[in-house]
Order: structure tokens, then sequence, then C-alpha cells
């Protein structure tokens, strides 16, 4: 296994669809059914690439790549657009982000806040 990534094992539990190729395994599973941590993944080997909680309470919550504490949440949360919003000044025009492929629905999370 290549230094930095991490075997999974929990993929044998209820999976919603699998692939097997030359390459890796690829599949959609749903996790810890019933719990608050409940989650649906998409995975391509030992790479988690989409991740979403079932929850009321985490569903709108970032994941994966763009989590909270991710470059994405530093450079939305200290953006100066949005800092003069939450200093009050309701007159400051809002946050327009553009974003083209992967992660658009992810980072659409930020907007529920």
């Amino acid at each position: 296994m290549e230094a930095g990534r991490r075997r999974r094992s929990n993929y044998s539990a209820s999976p919603v669809a699998v692939r097997y190729d030359l390459s890796a395994v690829s599949g959609f599973v749903c996790l810890e059914s019933g719990a608050p941590t409940h989650r649906n993944e998409l995975y391509h080997g030992d790479i988690v690439h989409g991740l979403q909680f079932h929850t009321l309470k985490r569903r709108y919550r970032p994941t994966t790549y763009y989590s909270l504490g991710s470059g994405v949440d530093f450079s939305i949360r200290h953006h100066p657009k949005r800092l003069a919003r939450e200093d009050g000044n309701t007159a400051a025009p809002g946050m327009r982000i553009g974003v083209i492929g992967m992660g658009i629905g992810t980072i659409a999370t930020y907007g529920w806040e």
C-alpha cells in the first residue's frame, strides 16, 4: 500500500453498487444505518470521492475534499465580502462563487449557512 493511503475495510457492509476492474474496486455504500453518522460513500480503491450524511443535522455539512478546515472553507470564511456581512453591513454585496466540475454540490453547502 502506498504511503499516506489507508486501507478501507468497511465496504463489505451494505454495498449499494460495486464494480470490479483490474485497477481497483469502485462502489457506493450505505454505512452505519440508523446511527447519527449514517451516510453514503462513493469510493474507488482506497479513496473516498464523495460522502453525504443522512441526518438533517449533518446533511448539508461539507465533506471530503472541501470539508470544514479545508482551503475552500478558509477562503470562503475569510473573504472580505463575507466578513463585511458578518460585521452587520447588510448593504455589502453577497458572495458569488464559480465552480466547475467535481465538488459543486459540496461547495454549494457553504451557501446554506
